[in-house]
């Protein structure tokens, strides 16, 4: 925190200090900054700003999990008053559905509410099941040419997927 804030050769300084986002005064003294945020500390919780463009002190930090932290960034896309996260969260149980879909050119109605294919997140289409002894003869690459779908030319390959469905 105080490095990302204070030291300008710090690679995260520009999301931080390089956006103005300082340390309040109090919390220079640590014994003052652990009498602030003891009470609610517990080993596998991070330190959050609840206002990401305001500065770390007492009125805008808690303690969070990382899954609850990862919702709360300024990059987080918002619609309906639901963030990207959330949405994400509640469709595939992951943080970053609806932002990959983003990236991919889906209209933002659509990626935050169609719920996740069990195959892939651009189509509807199933994939090519290989028999499972062609798995085992073919090498990687060969496998991975002969097994893969193309959707609006943009090749997709779920070799993980293909291992699971097949019980590899």
């Amino acid at each position: 925190m105080r490095d990302r804030c204070n030291n300008p050769n710090n690679k995260y300084y520009c999301n931080y200090g390089g956006r103005g986002i300082k340390i309040s005064k109090e919390w220079d003294d640590f014994l003052v900054f652990y009498k602030d945020m003891k009470g609610e500390f517990e080993k596998h919780l991070e330190l959050n700003r609840i206002d990401n463009d305001g500065n770390y002190g007492l009125n805008n930090c808690n303690w969070v999990t990382r899954k609850e932290n990862s919702c709360n960034k300024r990059t987080n896309q918002i619609f309906n008053g639901e963030t990207a996260s959330a949405a994400s969260m509640r469709l595939a149980n992951n943080t970053n559905l609806v932002s990959s879909r983003i990236r991919k050119g889906w209209e933002i109605s659509r990626a935050f509410s169609e719920p996740k294919n069990q195959f892939s997140d651009t189509s509807t289409k199933e994939w090519t099941t290989p028999e499972k002894k062609d798995c085992q003869e073919l090498k990687f690459k060969e496998f991975s040419k002969k097994y893969k779908r193309t959707y609006g030319g943009y090749v997709q390959m779920r070799h993980r997927l293909r291992l699971n469905v097949l019980n590899l």
